[in-house]
């Protein structure tokens, strides 16, 4: 039996809710039933035919592609509602898409007036074609005229939230789940009264470190808490009925995390900033794009690993100097040499246990990460002046993109004038991470008891328990810290098979551990490179959170006192075994 295919296509969310897709669906099963045919459908729900979206990238194109390729046999017959169904087009791409479906051998029924097409019936009677041409011309002319009245609707509002008052450009885009939309074009936008809170947690965890997979796993775990968006079409197909992924990345990347909506009205982009509340500063935001692009953890619904230092870009093979990788194998967490595993240089495959490598981090960072506070906070120089100066300068760049915005609004869209924004906008984004930056250094200079608070804070999260669960989420948090302390590790294995882990901090100060055979016996010695000038404030600072006197005022003591800081977080002694590889 030959068969029918109804073409459906809708743009809109009301027509979706509406009668639209009832009614082009009744009409097409009524003329299978009546002329034999087998029925069937193409769907392109909420894509636009004013540009040739549902050709480019809805089920018409692949439609046209299967019967190209076989798939679809050629004598099939294809049914819209009306041609405009078809494509809004201009005449001309309009008229050769017609053809070119008929040039298929395809039959096109048109169900309004009952008006059959086929390439014989084109060369027979041109008066088909030519009604098809004010079809055509028709539709194309509505859509100019609608969206002509939604461009000049959203100009005006635009124009209306620029002089302070509530808005709510409806039409134009779709606003973000974690916002209530739904009052007049005259009511200022709201949170959302259910989706609100996910987002607040959400954001609360992107700060921490936490990637899109893992914060999508959490939310779904706490459904009762925060219940997932309505799904779209697309997942409502694949049965999707709880927080989806892309819900996430969408949203990190999405400035109106800050309060900024971003529209295009004919080839510009408009910049609203405070049109949604914000959930974030515009600082914040930095930091949380700074996060997304130099936190780059592999994660999936199926791996529940998290290594402490792949994908920081910080682990390096001291043999070839490529970048170290973890897996799992086992079980077991283990660093491998990428370069050897992929042989792109001479490099031989090899790798290291990753329990070792992890708690020797772990005690890089006791000394690094309370290093980076104490260091901060006994510099004498006032960053209030710096951050000043940079406030400042984003004022300016904030002014001169104003200038940019209100120049293109004039004279149009001009390439250069383009680029420019691109450019200031470039800096702008800069500008608010040294501010972030710099702001979070100057909160590090307060008192004696906030920097002891800070320090215990952070590190009690280092435990042996951490260090052996390599699925504790707070492993997500402890990344972040080996990002800001340790902007190299290097690992190289000896002759011996002896590991040597070096750890360098950012003053170029290193802490290094290296394997040593004395003859059967195996061990270990330590290395540091610290501030002398910073020993007497680490005394002061342990001695608090150990509640114990440090009386040593040498290199001697303070690593003793290194070590009784180390002993007081419960981490793991490494053994001398440890710093020798199997492999």
């Amino acid at each position: 039996m030959k068969k029918l295919y109804s073409y459906i296509r809708w743009s809109s969310q009301k027509q979706t809710v509406g009668t639209s897709l009832a009614r082009q669906t009744e009409a097409a099963r009524n003329y299978a039933t009546e002329n034999g045919l087998e029925y069937a459908e193409i769907r392109d729900a909420g894509i636009s035919a004013f540009k040739g979206k549902n050709i480019t990238h809805g089920a018409l194109g692949s439609f046209i592609q299967a019967v190209k390729d076989g798939v679809i046999e050629k004598d099939s017959t294809i049914f819209i509602e009306n041609l405009d169904r078809l494509t809004r087009s201009g005449v001309g791409t309009a008229q050769k898409l017609l053809l070119d479906l008929l040039d298929l051998g395809l039959t096109v029924v048109t169900g309004m007036d009952q008006r059959v097409y086929t390439m014989e019936s084109a060369n027979e009677n041109p008066t088909d074609m030519l009604i098809s041409l004010l079809m055509f011309s028709r539709a194309n002319e509505e859509s100019k005229t609608k969206q002509n009245r939604t461009n000049n609707t959203a100009r005006a509002l635009v124009a209306r939230f620029k002089q302070g008052q509530p808005t709510n450009i409806k039409n134009m885009s779709n606003d973000p789940w974690w916002f209530d939309s739904s009052g007049s074009k005259y009511e200022a936008v709201k949170p959302h009264p259910v989706h609100w809170v996910a987002a607040q947690k959400a954001v609360e965890l992107f700060l921490m470190g936490w990637g899109c997979f893992r914060v999508t796993a959490y939310l779904n775990s706490h459904l009762d808490l925060y219940p997932a968006p309505k799904p779209t079409k697309r997942q409502i197909d694949q049965g999707v009925k709880k927080w989806a992924v892309p819900n996430l990345v969408t949203m990190r990347k999405n400035p109106a995390l800050m309060g900024v909506k971003k529209l295009t009205i004919e080839g510009y982009e408009h910049k609203l900033d405070g049109y949604y509340p914000a959930l974030v500063t515009p600082e914040q935001f930095a930091r949380i794009q700074d996060i997304r692009t130099g936190n780059k953890f592999v994660q999936g619904e199926q791996k529940k690993m998290i290594s402490l230092l792949s994908g920081l870009g910080v682990l390096k093979c001291g043999l070839c100097g490529g970048p170290m990788i973890a897996y799992s194998r086992e079980g077991r967490l283990r660093y491998v040499c990428s370069n050897g595993k992929i042989q792109k240089s001479s490099c031989k495959v090899w790798s290291v246990n990753g329990s070792i490598v992890e708690n020797l981090t772990a005690r890089a960072l006791v000394y690094g990460y309370t290093h980076s506070i104490l260091l901060g906070n006994t510099k004498t120089e006032d960053l209030t002046p710096l951050i000043e100066s940079k406030e400042t300068e984003l004022g300016l760049v904030k002014k001169q993109l104003t200038n940019q915005a209100q120049a293109i609004s004039t004279i149009g869209p001009i390439q250069e004038l383009i680029e420019q924004v691109a450019v200031l906008s470039q800096r702008e984004q800069s500008l608010l991470l040294e501010l972030d930056s710099l702001k979070q250094k100057l909160a590090l200079q307060g008192s004696e008891n906030e920097l002891d608070e800070l320090i215990i804070k952070t590190l009690s999260l280092f435990s042996d328990e951490l260090l052996g669960d390599v699925t504790h989420t707070d492993r997500m948090q402890i990344r972040e810290v080996v990002r800001k302390c340790l902007p190299e590790i290097t690992i190289s294995k000896l002759k011996d098979k002896a590991l040597r882990i070096d750890f360098r901090f950012h003053d170029y100060s290193h802490m290094t551990f290296q394997g040593v055979m004395q003859g059967k016996e195996k061990s270990y010695t330590l290395t540091r490179t610290p501030h002398d000038q910073l020993y007497t404030k680490f005394a002061a600072v342990f001695s608090d959170v150990l509640e114990t006197s440090l009386d040593a005022t040498d290199i001697d003591g303070y690593m003793a006192a290194s070590d009784r800081m180390v002993a007081a977080l419960g981490l793991p002694e490494p053994l001398g075994r440890d710093f020798f590889s199997k492999r």
